[in-house]
Protein backbone atom coordinates (compact mmCIF):
# COMPACT_ATOMS: atom_id res chain seq x y z
CA UNK A 1 0.00 0.00 0.00
CA UNK A 2 1.38 3.34 -1.01
CA UNK A 3 1.66 6.32 1.32
CA UNK A 4 -1.14 8.21 -0.45
CA UNK A 5 -3.47 5.24 -0.13
CA UNK A 6 -2.62 5.03 3.56
CA UNK A 7 -3.44 8.73 4.08
CA UNK A 8 -6.73 8.41 2.29
CA UNK A 9 -7.63 5.38 4.39
CA UNK A 10 -6.79 7.30 7.58
CA UNK A 11 -8.88 10.28 6.50
CA UNK A 12 -11.86 8.00 5.97
CA UNK A 13 -11.40 6.74 9.51
CA UNK A 14 -11.23 10.37 10.79
CA UNK A 15 -7.55 10.33 11.58
CA UNK A 16 -5.46 13.28 10.38
CA UNK A 17 -1.81 13.86 10.38
CA UNK A 18 -0.27 15.86 13.22
CA UNK A 19 0.77 18.75 10.95
CA UNK A 20 -2.72 19.16 9.45
CA UNK A 21 -4.32 19.41 12.91
CA UNK A 22 -1.81 22.01 13.94
CA UNK A 23 -2.55 24.08 10.82
CA UNK A 24 -6.29 23.81 11.36
CA UNK A 25 -5.92 24.96 14.97
CA UNK A 26 -3.84 27.87 13.88
CA UNK A 27 -6.49 28.86 11.38
CA UNK A 28 -9.15 28.63 14.08
CA UNK A 29 -7.13 30.79 16.44
CA UNK A 30 -6.45 33.32 13.67
CA UNK A 31 -10.14 33.52 12.74
CA UNK A 32 -11.11 34.11 16.40
CA UNK A 33 -8.45 36.79 16.79
CA UNK A 34 -9.60 38.55 13.64
CA UNK A 35 -13.20 38.44 14.84
CA UNK A 36 -12.22 40.09 18.13
CA UNK A 37 -10.36 42.78 16.19
CA UNK A 38 -13.47 43.47 14.03
CA UNK A 39 -11.84 42.38 10.81
CA UNK A 40 -14.10 39.47 9.96
CA UNK A 41 -17.05 40.51 7.72
CA UNK A 42 -16.37 44.20 8.44
CA UNK A 43 -16.63 46.72 5.65
CA UNK A 44 -14.35 49.65 5.15
CA UNK A 45 -14.92 52.75 7.24
CA UNK A 46 -16.13 54.66 4.21
CA UNK A 47 -18.83 52.04 3.47
CA UNK A 48 -19.80 51.27 7.08
CA UNK A 49 -20.20 54.76 8.48
CA UNK A 50 -23.32 56.52 7.17
CA UNK A 51 -22.68 59.82 5.54
CA UNK A 52 -23.89 62.57 7.84
CA UNK A 53 -26.02 65.34 6.37
CA UNK A 54 -25.09 68.92 7.24
CA UNK A 55 -27.72 71.09 9.09
CA UNK A 56 -29.22 74.39 7.84
CA UNK A 57 -26.89 77.30 7.47
CA UNK A 58 -27.09 80.50 9.52
CA UNK A 59 -28.78 82.44 6.71
CA UNK A 60 -31.43 79.76 6.29
CA UNK A 61 -32.10 79.78 10.03
CA UNK A 62 -32.60 83.57 10.01
CA UNK A 63 -35.01 83.33 7.07
CA UNK A 64 -37.05 80.65 8.84
CA UNK A 65 -37.20 82.74 12.04
CA UNK A 66 -38.28 85.84 10.09
CA UNK A 67 -41.06 83.88 8.38
CA UNK A 68 -42.22 82.54 11.75
CA UNK A 69 -42.30 86.05 13.27
CA UNK A 70 -44.30 87.36 10.30
CA UNK A 71 -46.82 84.53 10.66
CA UNK A 72 -47.23 85.32 14.37
CA UNK A 73 -47.83 89.01 13.60
CA UNK A 74 -50.45 88.14 10.99
CA UNK A 75 -52.17 85.81 13.42
CA UNK A 76 -52.24 88.59 16.04
CA UNK A 77 -53.78 91.05 13.55
CA UNK A 78 -56.40 88.50 12.54
CA UNK A 79 -57.31 87.96 16.20
CA UNK A 80 -57.75 91.73 16.71
CA UNK A 81 -60.00 92.00 13.65
CA UNK A 82 -61.97 88.97 14.81
CA UNK A 83 -62.57 90.52 18.22
CA UNK A 84 -63.75 93.77 16.59
CA UNK A 85 -66.17 91.81 14.40
CA UNK A 86 -67.48 89.95 17.44
CA UNK A 87 -68.16 93.23 19.25
CA UNK A 88 -69.85 94.70 16.19
CA UNK A 89 -72.01 91.59 15.91
CA UNK A 90 -72.95 91.83 19.58
CA UNK A 91 -73.93 95.49 19.16
CA UNK A 92 -75.98 94.69 16.06
CA UNK A 93 -77.78 91.85 17.83
CA UNK A 94 -78.57 94.14 20.77
CA UNK A 95 -79.95 96.79 18.41
CA UNK A 96 -82.01 94.16 16.63
CA UNK A 97 -83.58 93.02 19.89
CA UNK A 98 -84.46 96.59 20.84
CA UNK A 99 -85.98 97.23 17.41
CA UNK A 100 -88.04 94.03 17.58
CA UNK A 101 -89.33 94.95 21.04
CA UNK A 102 -90.24 98.44 19.83
CA UNK A 103 -92.05 97.06 16.79
CA UNK A 104 -94.01 94.68 18.97
CA UNK A 105 -95.02 97.58 21.21
CA UNK A 106 -96.15 99.72 18.27
CA UNK A 107 -98.14 96.86 16.79
CA UNK A 108 -99.92 96.29 20.08
CA UNK A 109 -100.77 99.99 20.25
CA UNK A 110 -102.13 99.94 16.71
CA UNK A 111 -104.45 97.10 17.62
CA UNK A 112 -105.96 99.07 20.51
CA UNK A 113 -109.29 100.66 19.51
CA UNK A 114 -109.49 104.43 19.71
CA UNK A 115 -112.50 105.78 21.58
CA UNK A 116 -114.25 108.93 20.35
CA UNK A 117 -111.69 109.77 17.65
CA UNK A 118 -111.46 109.64 13.87
CA UNK A 119 -108.22 109.25 11.99
CA UNK A 120 -107.43 111.22 8.86
CA UNK A 121 -107.45 107.96 6.94
CA UNK A 122 -110.97 107.19 8.15
CA UNK A 123 -112.14 110.71 7.26
CA UNK A 124 -110.74 110.34 3.74
CA UNK A 125 -112.40 106.96 3.40
CA UNK A 126 -115.75 108.41 4.43
CA UNK A 127 -115.20 111.11 1.83
CA UNK A 128 -114.72 108.41 -0.81
CA UNK A 129 -110.92 108.46 -1.07
CA UNK A 130 -109.86 104.82 -1.37
CA UNK A 131 -106.42 103.27 -1.33
CA UNK A 132 -102.93 104.66 -0.79
CA UNK A 133 -102.64 106.16 -4.28
CA UNK A 134 -105.82 108.23 -3.90
CA UNK A 135 -104.75 109.31 -0.40
CA UNK A 136 -101.40 110.49 -1.75
CA UNK A 137 -103.07 112.37 -4.60
CA UNK A 138 -105.50 113.97 -2.14
CA UNK A 139 -102.64 115.11 0.12
CA UNK A 140 -100.65 116.55 -2.77
CA UNK A 141 -103.69 118.35 -4.17
CA UNK A 142 -104.56 119.88 -0.82
CA UNK A 143 -100.98 121.10 -0.33
CA UNK A 144 -100.62 122.50 -3.83
CA UNK A 145 -103.90 124.40 -3.59
CA UNK A 146 -103.09 125.74 -0.14
CA UNK A 147 -106.07 123.95 1.39
CA UNK A 148 -103.95 122.05 3.87
CA UNK A 149 -103.59 125.09 6.11
CA UNK A 150 -107.31 125.01 6.86
CA UNK A 151 -107.26 121.28 7.66
CA UNK A 152 -104.07 121.11 9.72
CA UNK A 153 -105.38 122.99 12.82
CA UNK A 154 -108.32 120.59 13.05
CA UNK A 155 -106.11 117.53 13.30
CA UNK A 156 -105.64 116.02 16.73
CA UNK A 157 -103.80 112.90 17.86
CA UNK A 158 -104.51 110.68 20.82
CA UNK A 159 -100.91 109.52 21.12
CA UNK A 160 -98.71 112.59 20.60
CA UNK A 161 -95.56 110.73 21.64
CA UNK A 162 -95.95 108.32 18.73
CA UNK A 163 -96.38 111.22 16.31
CA UNK A 164 -93.26 112.94 17.68
CA UNK A 165 -91.29 109.74 17.29
CA UNK A 166 -92.36 109.31 13.69
CA UNK A 167 -91.53 112.91 12.84
CA UNK A 168 -88.18 112.57 14.56
CA UNK A 169 -87.36 109.41 12.65
CA UNK A 170 -88.67 110.41 9.23
CA UNK A 171 -87.99 114.16 9.05
CA UNK A 172 -84.57 115.81 9.15
CA UNK A 173 -83.61 119.49 9.05
CA UNK A 174 -80.77 120.03 6.60
CA UNK A 175 -78.93 123.09 5.29
CA UNK A 176 -78.77 121.74 1.74
CA UNK A 177 -75.06 122.56 1.34
CA UNK A 178 -72.55 120.14 -0.15
CA UNK A 179 -70.29 120.18 2.90
CA UNK A 180 -73.03 118.44 4.90
CA UNK A 181 -73.84 114.90 3.95
CA UNK A 182 -77.55 114.55 3.25
CA UNK A 183 -79.06 111.71 5.30
CA UNK A 184 -80.71 108.98 3.27
CA UNK A 185 -84.03 107.21 3.81
CA UNK A 186 -85.56 110.29 5.47
CA UNK A 187 -87.33 113.44 4.27
CA UNK A 188 -84.85 116.32 4.40
CA UNK A 189 -86.37 119.74 4.90
CA UNK A 190 -84.09 122.51 3.63
CA UNK A 191 -83.54 125.21 6.24
CA UNK A 192 -81.01 127.97 6.88
CA UNK A 193 -77.57 126.61 7.94
CA UNK A 194 -78.04 127.77 11.54
CA UNK A 195 -80.97 125.35 11.90
CA UNK A 196 -79.20 122.43 10.27
CA UNK A 197 -79.17 119.42 12.58
CA UNK A 198 -75.72 118.37 11.34
CA UNK A 199 -73.50 121.43 11.03
CA UNK A 200 -75.55 124.20 12.67
CA UNK A 201 -73.87 126.62 10.31
CA UNK A 202 -70.34 125.71 11.46
CA UNK A 203 -67.60 123.41 10.26
CA UNK A 204 -67.31 119.84 11.45
CA UNK A 205 -64.72 119.06 14.10
CA UNK A 206 -64.62 115.29 13.81
CA UNK A 207 -60.85 115.25 13.29
CA UNK A 208 -60.30 117.65 16.17
CA UNK A 209 -62.51 115.53 18.43
CA UNK A 210 -60.64 112.38 17.42
CA UNK A 211 -57.27 113.98 18.21
CA UNK A 212 -58.51 115.24 21.58
CA UNK A 213 -59.81 111.78 22.52
CA UNK A 214 -56.60 110.01 21.52
CA UNK A 215 -54.45 112.54 23.42
CA UNK A 216 -56.55 111.90 26.55
CA UNK A 217 -56.21 108.13 26.23
CA UNK A 218 -59.73 107.39 24.96
CA UNK A 219 -60.16 104.68 22.34
CA UNK A 220 -63.93 104.14 22.60
CA UNK A 221 -66.73 106.70 22.27
CA UNK A 222 -70.21 105.88 23.52
CA UNK A 223 -72.94 108.43 22.70
CA UNK A 224 -76.26 108.27 24.55
CA UNK A 225 -78.94 110.18 22.68
CA UNK A 226 -79.02 111.82 19.28
CA UNK A 227 -80.50 110.71 15.96
CA UNK A 228 -79.49 107.42 14.27
CA UNK A 229 -78.27 109.46 11.29
CA UNK A 230 -76.00 111.40 13.64
CA UNK A 231 -74.56 108.10 14.81
CA UNK A 232 -73.97 106.88 11.27
CA UNK A 233 -72.13 110.08 10.35
CA UNK A 234 -70.02 109.93 13.51
CA UNK A 235 -69.04 106.33 12.86
CA UNK A 236 -67.71 107.27 9.43
CA UNK A 237 -66.07 110.59 10.40
CA UNK A 238 -64.13 109.57 13.52
CA UNK A 239 -60.58 108.28 13.41
CA UNK A 240 -60.39 104.57 12.60
CA UNK A 241 -58.54 103.97 15.87
CA UNK A 242 -61.64 105.01 17.84
CA UNK A 243 -64.47 102.54 18.32
CA UNK A 244 -67.95 104.07 18.31
CA UNK A 245 -71.11 102.83 19.99
CA UNK A 246 -74.49 104.51 20.38
CA UNK A 247 -77.52 104.14 22.60
CA UNK A 248 -80.89 105.92 22.62
CA UNK A 249 -82.46 107.78 25.48
CA UNK A 250 -79.71 110.17 26.54
CA UNK A 251 -78.85 108.09 29.60
CA UNK A 252 -77.15 104.86 30.55
CA UNK A 253 -77.56 102.31 33.26
CA UNK A 254 -76.11 103.46 36.58
CA UNK A 255 -75.08 99.87 37.31
CA UNK A 256 -72.26 99.83 34.78
CA UNK A 257 -69.07 101.86 34.89
CA UNK A 258 -67.06 102.99 31.88
CA UNK A 259 -64.38 100.60 30.76
CA UNK A 260 -60.77 101.69 30.56
CA UNK A 261 -60.27 104.08 27.65
CA UNK A 262 -64.04 104.60 27.19
CA UNK A 263 -65.59 108.08 26.96
CA UNK A 264 -69.33 108.43 27.45
CA UNK A 265 -71.18 111.44 26.03
CA UNK A 266 -74.74 112.14 27.19
CA UNK A 267 -76.27 114.20 24.40
CA UNK A 268 -79.46 116.18 25.01
CA UNK A 269 -81.06 119.14 23.31
CA UNK A 270 -81.94 117.33 20.08
CA UNK A 271 -85.41 116.52 18.81
CA UNK A 272 -84.84 112.90 19.77
CA UNK A 273 -83.74 113.82 23.30
CA UNK A 274 -84.85 117.40 24.06
CA UNK A 275 -84.01 117.31 27.77
CA UNK A 276 -80.48 118.09 28.91
CA UNK A 277 -78.69 114.80 29.51
CA UNK A 278 -77.00 114.35 32.87
CA UNK A 279 -73.95 112.06 33.11
CA UNK A 280 -74.37 109.03 35.34
CA UNK A 281 -70.61 108.63 35.80
CA UNK A 282 -67.90 111.05 36.93
CA UNK A 283 -65.92 110.87 33.69
CA UNK A 284 -68.93 111.34 31.38
CA UNK A 285 -69.70 114.51 29.43
CA UNK A 286 -73.19 116.03 29.34
CA UNK A 287 -73.94 118.21 26.31
CA UNK A 288 -77.10 120.03 25.25
CA UNK A 289 -76.84 120.87 21.55
CA UNK A 290 -79.31 120.60 18.69
CA UNK A 291 -76.74 119.67 16.04
CA UNK A 292 -73.87 117.26 15.60
CA UNK A 293 -71.16 119.88 15.09
CA UNK A 294 -72.14 121.62 18.33
CA UNK A 295 -71.95 118.35 20.23
CA UNK A 296 -68.43 117.69 18.91
CA UNK A 297 -67.32 121.19 19.85
CA UNK A 298 -68.59 120.57 23.37
CA UNK A 299 -66.63 117.32 23.61
CA UNK A 300 -63.42 119.01 22.44
CA UNK A 301 -63.89 121.91 24.86
CA UNK A 302 -64.44 119.57 27.80
CA UNK A 303 -61.45 117.37 26.97
CA UNK A 304 -59.17 120.39 26.66
CA UNK A 305 -60.12 121.44 30.19
CA UNK A 306 -59.11 118.08 31.61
Amino acid sequence: MSEDDFDNQMKKLGVRRLGDARNAGQRTVRIARDARAGKVGAKSGRDAAPRSESGPSGAETEELQAALDAAKRQASEVNVELEALRQALSTAESGKEEAEARCAQLLSELEEPLQGSTSLKEALFERGVLGADEQKAAFEGLFQRGKWQGILPMLRVDRPERLRERLSEDLFLHCGTKRCRRPQSVVCLDVVPERCEICGGADWEANTASDAMLLNGYRTLVVYGGHPHHHALLREALDSRIRFRSAPGGQSSTKSSPAKGELRVYWGGTRSDPAHAQPTDASGIGISESNLAGMLRGVVSELRRR
